[in-house]
């Protein structure tokens, strides 16, 4: 991602683009930034959106063995049929990959995923925390990456974790067994994605391919609805997934737009969808879509707008919602799901009530003043406490 005197980057773009991953029918997936430090701001959004990426997916995990009650090498199947479809992204595949891998130094007759025996404590390199005060310091909203970046220092605090623990409670049926049926009863649609045949494989990882790929074929000790539900709740899952990747790639795109805007760098988001299509850790089949949507409208300030994206998100959104409200009701921890989830919504409210009061408290003790709807532009003081009298201050 270079960026600094385009003179210097064409000297060099012959024998960058020989040295560039190439994605058929894309091209080489190098270009010019822009000027000044523009190609280095690029690549440190680029890692925030792969941290609320990361995140996203370890939260997806975790609700497949939480509340689907799967068994690694069965999110394994379920992350490898994710990767041939909407979700096909490099850190899919390698998840799919990771979770497959066996403890070669456990004496066991079948030895348990080493993932499970990984200290869970998420380390990081610092560019996460650049991209969130870059955020805080351009008023950018990023809550996706900023749940990802709390994750990790929460893992962190591990001795405190385990003493928590043992104190402070949550919700006792969170068992390691599945819960498809509550997402049924939340008003999922079980049999959305197809009929169940009536035999089939036994195994996990076989039955849950089946389920993730939509040809469900319960074996005898599964019956007809359980299989069915469990099927809704993974396609649920996938959804939330999905909307809640594509939050994280519009937070760090509104970060990129409003700093380029700002220091006048004149990035092409478009072009930046393009290269990240190939190389780097993030991609994704999503960025063709995305790279669409910012050729359609160059200056778009947030890719939420683009039609064909929200027209996405509209089909999905309700299984976004009850994964959230599932993840709650049973405990598992999906800050990054919820925070995407949040983001979305506020972002589609024409007018937050919440933001009124927050300015009519701040007017109350601070005399901070405040605009009205139907007199933009004009600043009014109120003396809340005593009377309610309202005056025009400043224009």
């Amino acid at each position: 991602m270079p960026g600094g005197s385009r003179e210097a980057y064409q000297q060099l773009a012959p024998l960058l683009e020989q040295v560039a991953a190439q994605v058929p029918g894309s091209g080489p997936c190098v270009t010019y930034i822009g000027p000044g430090g523009s190609g280095n701001y690029v690549k440190m959004v680029h890692n925030g959106i792969e941290y609320g990426d990361m995140q996203l997916i370890g939260e997806a995990y975790d609700l497949l063995r939480g509340a689907v009650g799967l068994d690694a090498m069965a999110a394994a199947e379920v992350f490898a049929s994710w990767n041939a479809g909407a979700l096909q992204s490099f850190l899919v595949e390698i998840t799919a990959r990771i979770l497959r891998v066996p403890d070669t130094s456990s004496s066991a007759a079948s030895a348990p995923a080493l993932v499970d025996q990984i200290l869970d404590r998420s380390e990081s390199k610092g560019t996460g925390l650049w991209t969130m005060t870059e955020a805080l310091r351009r008023g950018v909203a990023v809550p996706t990456i900023a749940a990802a970046l709390d994750g990790r220092f929460l893992s962190a605090r591990k001795d405190e974790r385990e003493r928590a623990s043992r104190v402070l409670r949550g919700p006792e049926r969170l068992s390691g067994t599945g819960h498809a049926s509550e997402l049924a009863a939340a008003g999922a649609s079980p049999g959305a994605a197809g009929a169940v045949a009536e035999t089939g494989p036994d195994t996990a990882p076989e039955r849950v391919a089946a389920l993730a790929s939509g040809s469900v074929r319960a074996s005898a000790s599964t019956s007809r609805s359980d299989a069915s539900a469990e099927r809704a709740l993974i396609a649920a899952i996938e959804d939330a997934l999905f909307c809640s990747k594509l939050c994280s790639y519009a937070q760090g795109l509104s970060l990129l737009h409003r700093a380029s805007c700002e220091q006048g760098w004149s990035l092409d988001l478009g072009e930046l969808a393009r290269i990240w299509k190939g190389g780097c850790i993030i991609r994704a089949q999503l960025l063709e879509r995305i790279e669409g949507a910012f050729r359609r409208d160059p200056s778009l300030p947030n890719l939420l707008l683009d039609a064909d994206l929200a027209a996405e998100i509209g089909r999905r959104h309700e299984s976004w919602r009850r994964v959230v409200g599932l993840a709650a009701s049973l405990g598992v921890p999906a800050p990054a799901l919820t925070a995407s989830l949040s983001y979305y919504d506020t972002y589609r409210q024409a007018v937050l009530r919440s933001s009124q009061l927050v300015q009519a408290q701040r007017d109350c003790f601070g005399s901070h003043g405040y605009e009205r709807l139907d007199d933009p532009g004009r600043r009014w003081h109120t003396r809340w406490l005593s009377g309610g009298d309202s005056a025009g201050v400043s224009s």
